[in-house]
């Protein structure tokens, strides 16, 4: 499987111009950013206990509300989309569980984990969901 690449820093193309929802996606960039540094610094297995309360954090604040929202406007393709977050939300934990049993290999599985949530989920499935919010009218 190709690796995703992580940008240096944030991409002003990333934004949705919803602001909550940028919010959320920045919020999720700092912290992959966050994982990243500690990786290359080899603190990880110091550090990662804040990773996972960060990504807690992340799921109860930002996907909640994004579910609300898509919940009360009706989204279509909301089942779907709420079962990518608790796919994710899943994999967190499972990944917290391996660390708590002592696995060596959590700290660069979680950065892969992360990358592929922020390509394929932030910049990629997000972006029809937000156009729905959009037509649905939600602004910036």
């Amino acid at each position: 499987m190709e690796q995703k690449i992580i940008p240096a820093e944030w991409q002003s193309e990333f934004n949705v111009n919803i602001a909550f929802i940028d919010e959320q996606h920045q919020y999720f960039f700092k912290v992959l950013k966050s994982l990243q540094g500690i990786i290359k610094s080899r603190s990880c297995q110091d550090n990662i206990s804040d990773i996972f309360f960060s990504m807690v954090h992340y799921a109860d604040h930002y996907l909640i509300q994004e579910e609300l929202y898509f919940m009360g406007l009706k989204y279509s393709g909301f089942k779907e989309h709420h079962l990518k977050h608790d796919i994710f939300v899943e994999g967190i934990i499972n990944l917290k569980n391996d660390y708590a049993m002592g696995r060596n290999d959590v700290c660069k599985t979680l950065l892969s984990f992360m990358t592929d949530y922020f390509h394929e989920h932030i910049l990629g499935y997000d972006l029809a969901a937000v156009d729905y919010l959009k037509s649905a009218g939600i602004k910036e």
